[in-house]
């Protein structure tokens, strides 16, 4: 167990002292400090958590003051945060070392352990109903085959794969649906080529059928699982990206959008 969470400080003293000590020394991994999200607790409505690449801000009084989170207790380059159900609000964190959860808002951080352990995690999703389940998608080191896990006890460990992938698949997103909780969505890429699908189960990751394949249009179209409609279980929203048109450079990402437009489309997944 780690501990975390320093003294809170007003918000406009936290945001001056950054601005009068430009010139101290990062002591983080070097990346230049940058917000990547704000996670709410439904059940307390003046407690707001902002996620960093540097740790965690964590304000108790609607943004009054700030307690910071360092990123040594979190793991060093996380670079995923996610809030579970109420009444227990798991905050859970992905880095290159794996999944860490805490149960009390960042005071104190515990690695997640089970069969995942071995495996390189890349994305964790909280059930959104039960507060103690969760999902991981891990992939392995060796085989490169993909996996999904649950956990059942807090993100404490993570059980066997209910699921794998075959070969040159790549399990882009797992979530299950709030108005219906056993029904489970993966977002699945063909890598060669690359080419989008959408997996759906009824009951919880024990059987599975396939929704959604778009055709040969979509080759080279990455398909990310953004979130499931909290009323409607069969309604999905995805964010598609046509890699062909995505350049990359060292200091910036361009993305041009060439012949017809499916920013928006919509899809009937029975």
């Amino acid at each position: 167990m780690i501990l975390g969470r320093m003294k809170k400080v007003p918000a406009l003293v936290a945001f001056s002292v950054l601005l009068l000590c430009p010139r101290m020394p990062a002591q983080a991994n070097g990346a230049f400090p940058d917000s990547m999200g704000i996670l709410l607790p439904v059940d307390r409505p003046n407690w707001i958590i902002a996620t960093t690449n540097f740790g965690l801000l964590v304000s108790e009084d609607a943004g009054a003051t700030w307690g910071w989170v360092c990123e040594q207790a979190i793991g060093l380059n996380t670079f995923l945060y996610q809030q579970g159900a109420p009444p227990n609000d798991l905050v859970l964190g992905v880095s290159l070392n794996g999944v860490t959860h805490s149960g009390d808002f960042g005071c104190a951080w515990n690695r997640s352990g089970g069969e995942i352990s071995t495996y390189i995690v890349y994305d964790v999703s909280p059930h959104v109903v039960a507060p103690l389940r969760a999902y991981a998608l891990a992939r392995h080191d060796t085989s490169q085959t993909v996996t999904a896990h649950q956990s059942q006890d807090g993100a404490r460990t993570f059980g066997p794969a209910f699921l794998s992938s075959s070969e040159n698949q790549f399990f882009t997103g797992i979530e299950n649906a709030r108005s219906r909780p056993e029904t489970l969505y993966v977002t699945i890429s063909l890598e060669v080529p690359v080419r989008p699908y959408v997996a759906r189960s009824y009951d919880s990751g024990a059987t599975w059928q396939p929704l959604f394949d778009p055709g040969p249009d979509f080759n080279r179209w990455r398909i990310d699982l953004l979130g499931v409609d909290p009323v409607n279980e069969r309604k999905v929203y995805l964010r598609m990206m046509n890699l062909a048109t995505v350049k990359l450079s060292a200091s910036t990402t361009t993305i041009r959008r060439e012949g017809t437009g499916r920013c928006g489309s919509s899809w009937n997944l029975g």
